[in-house]
């Protein structure tokens, strides 16, 4: 009997220090749960510094914010989705009353351009996530930043391709090419070089930069007006793709020539023979099958 008294005092010692850690102190989940508890009872924002847990802290910030009405502590929130909502249950309310943008039986595109325009002359990004489903606060954070002009704000608040894109409006806006050079996509670059280039007092240049092959070529064709003729590959862009681009612009093989791949200068003697329906280009073809199929083709062909 007095065996199981022993061992039921044990038991009882056990659950009772289950919930604490080391020498007696609550478990870290308990100090959290608690910090929430007291937080909510007496609106106490600063008891959600103290929480360990992503997750109950974020609830506290969440909880707080909207209880006390200050947007501000949604900040703190890291989780995107539910610093959103708060933003939304918080800031967007307070804003209910102070604009027309939610004015009954306005259509969703005059509400959208009402929060943009809202956000711009009140210069206040913030307003942006009023303005409806994601891809209405992402128009709304790409349309601010571009009227501001700041690509700070590109990085901040926007993602992805929206970055590149953003930065490219506002580099040709301020008409500096150096700002493309911050764009880490390399074709959001290239684009971003090739738009702005006309714009410059020397488009060659900037067209230099350009990494992709197709788009310098372009660039300098369109955008610094240089003539299509092999000078043109030979000064600014000795590559393949340029050679080929002008032979086939200008129907001349001579251009062909100039190419390095064995298969894209045959493929481009078979193009402008064809064009010509000259046969004796077919004799600068290398491989067997491309000329024979080139001689076959002009033969019936004329």
């Amino acid at each position: 009997m007095k065996m199981k008294k022993i061992i039921a005092l044990i038991l009882f010692i056990l659950v009772l220090v289950s919930g604490c850690g080391e020498k007696g102190i609550p478990s870290q989940d308990i100090q959290d749960e608690n910090n929430l508890r007291l937080a909510r009872e007496n609106l106490d924002s600063t008891r959600c510094q103290y929480i360990q847990n992503e997750f109950i802290k974020n609830q506290c910030y969440l909880d707080m914010s909207i209880a006390k009405k200050e947007w501000a502590l949604c900040s703190k929130i890291s989780d995107k989705d539910n610093r959103n909502y708060c933003l939304q249950e918080t800031y967007c309310k307070h804003l209910e009353g102070l604009n027309e943008c939610r004015i009954v039986g306005i259509g969703p595109v005059e509400k959208m351009e009402c929060y943009i325009n809202l956000s711009i002359s009140s210069n206040d990004i913030m307003v942006c996530e009023c303005a409806g489903n994601k891809g209405n606060i992402i128009s709304c954070y790409y349309r601010y930043t571009i009227a501001k002009g700041d690509i700070s704000l590109c990085e901040e608040y926007l993602s992805g391709y929206y970055i590149g894109r953003c930065i490219g409006e506002i580099a040709a806006q301020e008409k500096n090419p150096a700002h493309c050079e911050k764009i880490e996509i390399e074709m959001g670059k290239d684009e971003c070089l090739r738009t702005i280039a006309h714009m410059m007092p020397n488009p060659i240049e900037v067209c230099g930069q350009i990494k992709d092959a197709r788009t310098r070529y372009a660039c300098l064709i369109y955008s610094a007006n240089i003539p299509q003729n092999i000078s043109l590959c030979d000064t600014y862009s000795p590559d393949d793709t340029c050679y080929s681009n002008v032979a086939i612009a200008t129907n001349d093989s001579t251009a062909c020539g100039k190419i390095k791949d064995e298969m894209k200068k045959d493929s481009c003697y078979y193009r402008i023979a064809d064009k010509r329906a000259d046969i004796e280009i077919c004799d600068e073809i290398k491989k067997l099958e491309i000329r024979d199929d080139c001689y076959l083709r002009i033969s019936v062909g004329t």
